[in-house]
């Protein structure tokens, strides 16, 4: 479900060189949709659409224990200077596949040899990652969970509109919601998360947020992916719609207009409770 009407389009680095970012700091976009929040005026809650992998979330951990429990059965067919590399492998190595993985420990893949041995892992990563079995070493991105308290403190409703799949990682995605203390499980707070197997996450995330137009006042929304980007901001042009530059897939985005950029919510601090005499 591509809204790309111009025809250009461009991967990563690409995309975000050639998208128009309000020149603001982080902590500036992140006071931006809390100021919004406060000046809101609605019988409704206004709505903040808020992604997980990578958004809100680091999966390189999740990625790394796969990984981890890979070698063994693959180490005896293992070059040397690759299984070292592997065993020696850290979180902010691990990029957003397992093949930019490999580039970010020196091994671009391009040789027969390192096509075997990156389509083995794959198989062995897929069913893995993308089950509830794995979640628990996620971890949510410093500030992350501070920041969604204090939206939902302010009055905002809270979408988690997620990519992963309904039937495979609910449970997994509740625990871990309930685990680092993100509002969720009680009024205000929603999962939306892909029930039709075959869809791309684009198709669920414009399918939904058609759906939340039509009931409530979304006022911004946090996604890493391009395309999931700038297919929400022309579903919902009103709202602040914010580039959580982490790690991203090469799927190609037509250029974004009026969006922003964050790295994360490290900058985000928690204000002061005043006391009133």
């Amino acid at each position: 479900m591509s809204n790309n009407t111009s025809g250009v389009i461009f991967s990563r680095k690409q995309w975000q060189e050639s998208t128009h970012f309000h020149p603001l700091s982080e902590g500036e976009v992140l006071s931006l949709v809390t100021e919004t929040i406060s000046r809101f005026k609605s019988a409704q809650r206004p709505l903040v659409l808020l992604d997980l992998d990578s958004t809100l979330y680091e999966v390189g951990p999740r990625t790394l224990r796969i990984i981890q429990e890979w070698i063994p059965t693959y180490s005896n067919r293992l070059p040397l200077e690759i299984k070292m590399a592997l065993e020696n492998l850290v979180p902010s190595q691990v990029g957003y596949s397992l093949k930019d993985t490999f580039a970010n420990l020196g091994f671009p893949v391009a040789t027969r040899e390192l096509e075997t041995i990156l389509t083995d892992l794959k198989v062995f990563w897929w069913d893995r990652f993308f089950s509830s079995d794995y979640l628990s070493h996620d971890r949510p991105y410093p500030g992350a969970v501070e920041y969604a308290n204090h939206l939902y403190d302010l009055g905002a409703e809270l979408c988690y509109l997620t990519g992963r799949s309904e039937l495979r990682m609910r449970k997994g995605t509740e625990t871990n919601l309930l685990r680092d203390g993100f509002p969720f499980g009680m009024q205000g707070t929603e999962l939306l998360m892909r029930q039709e197997e075959d869809w791309s996450d684009e198709q669920h995330k414009a399918h939904q947020a058609a759906k939340l137009i039509t009931r409530g006042f979304p006022i911004a929304s946090f996604e890493n992916e391009p395309v999931n980007l700038v297919t929400l901001s022309k579903l919902i042009p009103q709202a602040a719609h914010i580039f959580v530059d982490t790690v991203c897939s090469d799927q190609a985005a037509e250029p974004g207009k009026n969006l922003y950029a964050i790295k994360g919510f490290s900058s985000f601090q928690t204000p002061p409770i005043t006391n009133i005499q």
